[in-house]
């Protein structure tokens, strides 16, 4: 054999072998890094093909929910995470989530992998389309999941194009919604609703329960949109365009949650990544992250409310003249107080519909007295772009672009500035008119790092996603509170038609889903509606309720710069939960900025409730401890006994 031929032989082999080598190697040092890791964490699954900018938006938006809400996770390809022993993932692993979109295609094996996962106490979440086809881009005849479940979600090769549908989502009843962490005022008649649209649309697949579905599992049922108005039952009330009758309904398994082995298996039939990601809706996905990894689960984690309270914003809009009037009018009647502190943001201008009119607020005119009056109470902060109604209707219009609502902003800011001296960090959008990406950009450049939103009603504070991408990273929105579709004292007596005692148990039902979900909402009004509307005895009742949790420490009523302020700092916190061979956990955290503040949750079937010290205070809920840091501290390592073993610190 000649000399050249030797050599090219060789060749040929080195680069035949040379990725096999590297990938045998990559998949050892992969095997070694998941099998020797001992930190908890959260796997979200992604398809080996998942590398389209679409599904890694998907991803991007699970990742940004499960951050502000604390929870440690890391995404895995599913051929990685099928190369591992189930068994021990799981006491590590605890939870592993197939997002929608990114996790289309799976291999058949992982549904072997998924069952032994659950029977070893492992929980798996699959949503929407986890698993509908074969690895050639095939649909099944059934998802590959459906067994587990117990629920047909793949229906396409039985009824092609009409399997995917547009419906509403309904709840079985009050628990279902309590259970899954949705407020009570996001609901009309059980269905999930939106703030003026009433009971929401979603587009969602259609779904056969199994033999084996107990309707003890079934959490929400999705209704298929009819848009056949001719339709006519002896009975039925109609919502939108979908008649609803208690005889004649066409519904199907949309939420259902049951235990398999020793784990849990969850499958929502929501686009919960594409909500968040495109539609600018990302309440679905935080109910979901709360009730899976808090309520089932049991995930360590960090909680992002100010020491692991209740938090509340009380929003007042100051938009037009009647400043001179309804201020006083607050401070005289108590509505006002020190020890609460509110939000109000104010459209600065002298006008309102039109130059001259003499309608507006005047903050830096005749009006500004009353302004300051305000100092003592909250945060001032710039509603629309220096007027309401004439600003809302030109950018709604198009006639004011991105240049032009810049401007009128940092005017608005200026004035505000002039009256308050301390720099303008909290917006609200005038009617709820918040075109995106550019509003939040604006904002941004502005540094201001708050905002009242209409989009995600029903969650707590987020960051916003627009096409696929977060708009910025530095400014928190804070979706508005409702009541069915219906949000501000005008708003209930106008089209809720609601006594004033419904309105004040509204209020105190999301007082009390603050505090025993930890977690942060918003109310709004306008300081007006109190006196023309009659609401004085009700908002003295609800003033005096939330300054009596806030007294008895399980509430924080504080205006939204306050609470953007601490998100962002919150998100900068790097922390780990890691599990010993004995069962205890050790806590790594570390904050340039500080810990003072953050709190974490421990679940209590785990650990054995540590002391306080110097560096936290301990509180103790139905399923966790939560140690809050008061401590001016940057770091520290905190170790926690197994429950069978000795309290630890």
């Amino acid at each position: 054999m000649k000399k050249i031929t030797v050599i090219l032989i060789f060749i040929l082999t080195i680069l035949i072998a040379a990725p096999i080598i590297y990938y045998g190697y990559n998949r050892v040092e992969k095997y070694k890094i998941f099998s020797t890791d001992k930190n908890i964490k959260v796997f979200l699954v992604y398809g080996n093909k998942s590398k389209n900018a679409y599904d890694l938006s998907i991803l991007s938006a699970y990742k940004s929910a499960l951050k502000i809400e604390g929870v440690p996770c890391r995404t895995i390809s599913y051929s990685d995470l099928i190369s591992f022993d189930p068994l021990s993932l799981s006491k590590n692993m605890p939870a592993v989530i197939f997002p929608d979109a990114a996790d289309e295609e799976l291999p058949s094996s992982m549904e072997f992998w998924v069952e032994n996962y659950l029977k070893n106490g492992g929980n798996v979440a699959v949503i929407f389309n986890a698993g509908i086809k074969t690895k050639e881009g095939l649909y099944l005849k059934k998802g590959l999941f459906s067994k587990i479940i117990g629920l047909n979600y793949e229906l396409y090769g039985k009824m092609r194009g009409k399997s995917y549908v547009v419906s509403l989502l309904r709840f079985k009843n009050m628990d279902s919604i309590n259970f899954f962490n949705i407020l009570e005022g996001n609901t009309m008649d059980n269905f999930l609703s939106g703030y003026m649209y009433g009971p929401l649309y979603f587009p969602v697949a259609y779904t056969a329960a199994g033999p084996r579905l107990k309707a003890k599992n079934i959490y929400a049922y999705g209704i298929e949109r009819n848009d056949k108005k001719t339709l006519k039952f002896p009975s039925y009330r109609q919502i939108n365009d979908t008649y609803i009758t208690k005889n004649n309904i066409k519904k199907f398994p949309a939420i259902v949650l049951k235990k398999y082995g020793r784990g849990h298996i969850l499958y929502i039939d929501m686009q919960l990544g594409y909500l968040k990601a495109y539609a600018s809706n990302g309440s679905l996905m935080r109910a979901f992250i709360r009730t899976f990894l808090f309520k089932i689960v049991k995930m360590p984690h960090l909680v992002y409310t100010p020491y692991g309270k209740g938090g509340l914003i009380v929003n007042w809009h100051i938009e037009n003249y009647l400043v001179s009037k309804s201020i006083p009018y607050m401070i005289k009647n108590r509505i006002l107080r020190k020890n609460l502190k509110y939000s109000f943001d104010i459209s600065a201008g002298s006008f309102e519909d039109r130059p001259g009119d003499g309608r507006g607020v005047g903050a830096c005119g005749k009006n500004r007295p009353y302004i300051k009056m305000l100092l003592p109470y909250g945060t001032i902060g710039t509603d629309g772009g220096w007027t309401h109604n004439y600003w809302y209707k030109r950018v709604l219009s198009g006639k004011f672009g991105e240049k032009q609502m810049y401007h009128l902003i940092k005017k608005n800011n200026n004035c505000l500035q002039s009256i308050s001296g301390y720099k303008i960090t909290e917006y609200m959008p005038a009617q709820g008119v918040f075109p995106q990406p550019v509003s939040t950009e604006i904002l941004s450049k502005l540094r201001m790092i708050a905002n009242y939103y209409t989009g995600s009603i029903g969650s707590g504070p987020t960051r916003v996603f627009w096409n696929g991408k977060m708009v910025s990273r530095k400014v928190i929105a804070f979706p508005v509170s409702i009541d069915g579709n219906i949000a501000s004292l005008y708003e209930l007596r106008r089209y809720g038609h609601m006594s004033n005692a419904e309105v004040l148990n509204w209020q105190k039902g999301l007082v009390n889903h603050c505090i025993r979900n930890k977690d942060i909402r918003l109310w709004y009004s306008h300081p007006y509606d109190i006196h023309m509307y009659h609401y004085l005895k009700d908002m003295k009742a609800f003033t005096d309720y939330i300054e009596k949790k806030q007294n008895e420490g399980k509430l924080i009523v504080r205006p939204m710069a306050y609470f953007a302020k601490f998100i962002l700092r919150f998100l900068k916190t790097k922390y780990s939960f890691m599990s010993s061979k004995n069962g205890s956990i050790t806590l790594f955290i570390k904050n340039k900025e500080g810990l003072k503040g953050i709190t974490v949750a421990l679940p209590k079937n785990l650990v054995r409730k540590p002391a306080d010290s110097n560096a936290y205070k301990i509180d103790e809920g139905k399923n966790y401890y939560y140690l809050a840091f008061t401590g001016d501290l940057n770091e520290d390592i905190v170790h926690f006994r197994h429950i069978s073993g000795t309290d630890g610190s």
